[in-house]
């Protein structure tokens, strides 16, 4: 028996949307995360127009995030079609990620969303089993700066692919999709105005619910890699280093169907 190509969704789509937003590291002994706030305001705007509950939490420690995680997985999420967590935070290195503690207060994001992990195992019900989960974070993954490089300008080329699968055994790392603000060991731009790859993201879903059109979430997340790529770079003529340099996100999928949404009628 083939799988069904589509993540199911019921009418009216409902999802849930958990919003963890680190803004105070003074115990931390780092920089505060000014215009944090300007990307909730676009979360919030955005996906409430797509039919997503919001919950909102800020401030957390690594610990709090976890039990964020937990209550999340411990609830009733069979009333929901589709769960994203966004985790707007200081990071690091190996996919590190700050809480506001005391300074040392750092955890790998696996750890982090281990609990909706663990709900896979526990959850009798295919429904929440299957569940798509996104996981867009807004955080350094390092340190070091992308200078970019020139390419001859062409049209955009995207090839889909296909595969049909039995459904007897299916990974519990499976139905997973995280967004990445920047690649592996690169630094992740933000300033008073909100932060580049959650500015455009959010501009990506409103083009499509200004059209009132289907979102293909692949293909809308693949945009807004080239976006961020393409349109960004970093003015600081007053700091060199930081200077007319390049952001690329990374998309890391494990979904194993197409997940479509649309804007909620009334």
């Amino acid at each position: 028996m083939a799988c069904s190509k589509s993540y199911r969704h019921g009418e009216p789509f409902r999802g849930l949307m958990v919003i963890i937003n680190n803004v105070d590291f003074s115990k931390a002994g780092e920089p505060n995360r000014h215009g944090s706030e300007k990307d909730v305001e676009r979360l919030k705007k955005t996906f409430g127009q797509l039919g997503f509950e919001i919950k909102y939490e800020e401030d957390r420690t690594c610990d709090q995030m976890i039990s964020d995680m937990t209550t999340v997985a411990c609830s009733d999420l069979a009333k929901y079609d589709c769960l994203i967590v966004v985790i707007l935070t200081h990071g690091g290195d190996n996919n590190i990620i700050c809480g506001v503690g005391s300074k040392g207060d750092k955890r790998k994001i696996d750890e982090i969303l281990k609990p909706l992990k663990d709900i896979k195992k526990a959850k009798a019900d295919k429904i929440q089993r299957e569940m798509p989960m996104l996981v867009f974070l807004q955080a350094c993954r390092g340190h070091d700066l992308d200078r970019g490089h020139i390419v001859q300008a062409e049209g955009e080329s995207l090839r889909n692919a296909k595969m049909e699968t039995d459904c007897i055994r299916v990974p519990i790392e499976a139905d997973f999709l995280y967004h990445y603000s920047t690649s592996p060991g690169y630094y992740s731009f933000r300033n008073s105005s909100g932060s580049v790859f959650i500015q455009k993201l959010c501009d990506v879903y409103d083009a499509y619910i200004a059209r009132d059109v289907e979102i293909d979430v692949m293909k809308a997340h693949l945009e807004v890699n080239g976006r961020v790529a393409e349109d960004f770079e970093s003015y600081r003529p007053s700091d060199p280093a930081f200077h007319n340099t390049k952001q690329m996100p990374s998309v890391v999928c494990m979904l194993r169907k197409n997940l479509f949404l649309k804007k909620r009628t009334a």
